[in-house]
């Protein structure tokens, strides 16, 4: 079976190498990734992971009023074959799927599919772990998550088969089915009708607490990782929202609700190894490395100017 995974990104240099070399480690076919107006290096960072065969890179211009994530996609799906794969996932650079049955690769995760959907739900990490940002991988300085029936397990990303009979592709799911009868199957392995007659994006988007589950697999989210990292995503603005627009989301109560996690949860960490491994051979590229060291180098400059304001505040 033929997987892709794609993602719109804008100035996350120094995630993205591990974002990749994880999702290339757990067996995704295709990794295709937009990227819009950065000054941080991540365009030629990803100019040279393409130009090494390890990704499709697609570098485009969101104009004033539109939404990032959307233009991207569709611009995806127009000049990179989006359709042309079995199963389709969308995630963003601080998810990371994370599989827990058979061999804990995605393969063994489509294997257990009872619907043309899978949805999964996220397990949200808190802060806990270094104070400021550092160059290291994410999944490796954050282990405490919060429960998994709770509010911020909630969110769903989804794997869809067959990507093409349906009309768009949203930033949690496809949407508009071109078909009769379509059903997801949850973490749990439970297999649940969609209702045609309602927009598919209201019924993959959250589900109620009491509904999530992680059997199957989960989504690991770093939704907030150190505070300094969490003020330039803030600053950098919602990648679902319209481009130029106040980010009125990512407030410090949305940080505080999910700083803090109550469920240690170590089980990302068997992909470590091979994660690693497979970033060595990124690195031995000349050209990835250079623009590894360029983003993260630029990157340490302006959490200098976040660092000035934490302390400022202490």
């Amino acid at each position: 079976m033929r997987t892709t995974l794609i993602a719109a990104v804008r100035d996350e240099g120094p995630f993205l190498l591990e974002w990749i070399a994880h999702h290339l480690t757990i067996g995704f076919d295709r990794i295709v990734i937009a990227s819009n107006d950065s000054t941080d290096g991540t365009h030629q960072l990803l100019d040279a992971i393409a130009a090494a065969g390890y990704i499709t890179h697609y570098q485009h211009d969101v104009d004033p009023g539109k939404s990032p994530q959307a233009e991207s996609y569709k611009a995806l799906r127009k000049h990179c074959a989006i359709d042309d794969t079995d199963w389709l996932m969308v995630m963003d650079v601080d998810e990371f799927l994370n599989v827990h049955t058979g061999d804990h690769g995605l393969q063994a995760l489509l294997n257990t599919a009872k619907a043309d959907i899978i949805a999964l739900n996220s397990a949200t990490f808190g802060a806990q772990g270094p104070g400021r940002w550092r160059p290291k991988p994410v999944c490796a300085q954050f282990h405490w998550r919060m429960p998994t029936q709770s509010a911020a397990s909630a969110p769903v990303k989804s794997l869809t088969r067959t990507p093409a009979r349906f009309k768009e592709i949203h930033n949690h799911s496809l949407v508009g089915f071109k078909g009769d009868s379509l059903s997801y199957m949850d973490a749990a392995g439970h297999v649940h009708p969609l209702d045609l007659s309602l927009p598919l994006w209201r019924q993959l988007r959250n589900f109620p607490p009491a509904a999530c589950r992680h059997d199957l697999a989960q989504y690991n989210h770093y939704a907030v990782k150190t505070y300094d990292t969490y003020l330039a995503r803030r600053d950098r603005g919602r990648g679902a929202g319209i481009m130029g627009q106040v980010n009125d989301r990512h407030t410090d109560d949305y940080y505080l609700a999910r700083a803090t996690g109550t469920q240690q949860d170590m089980t990302i960490q068997r992909y470590a190894p091979r994660v690693l491994a497979q970033m060595i051979a990124m690195l031995a590229h000349p050209a990835i490395t250079t623009w590894q060291e360029k983003c993260e180098r630029r990157y340490r400059r302006r959490m200098r100017g976040y660092w000035a304001q934490m302390d400022a505040a202490e």
